[in-house]
């Protein structure tokens, strides 16, 4: 569970990080990150009915993001805002898989420090 302090919530952050964010690209989602003056970075996540009708299966998605966002918390660089909007691939794609995605994002976006294998 991502808490709530780290969450974009109101409307106007996800406005501002939609229109003046950097884009990463990835094949299951991509992120609009943009630096603030906030000492933890925030998420927000947005899955539209295009991805998928039922808001079940919405909330779904939104939930293993936002775990797979708390996982890699203690590795993300503090004071950014960051919206994560996501493909139709993600239906079928697995937890692990969307991580192992939202890490590389994330990696390319210069918001996580990489590790080294």
């Amino acid at each position: 569970m991502l808490p709530r302090r780290y969450r974009l919530t109101r409307d106007n952050d996800f406005d501002r990080v939609h229109r003046n964010g950097r884009v990463s690209r990835g094949r299951l989602l991509f992120l609009k990150a943009l630096p603030t003056a906030n000492t933890d970075s925030r998420f927000g996540f947005l899955v539209g009915k295009k991805i998928h009708k039922s808001a079940v299966q919405r909330n779904r998605i939104r939930r293993r993001l936002r775990a797979s966002a708390a996982a890699l918390l203690p590795r993300i660089s503090p004071g950014y805002d960051v919206v994560v909007l996501v493909q139709p691939r993600i239906l079928t794609a697995t937890q692990q898989e969307i991580q192992e995605e939202l890490q590389q994002v994330l990696e390319r976006a210069g918001l996580i420090v990489k590790t080294s294998v």
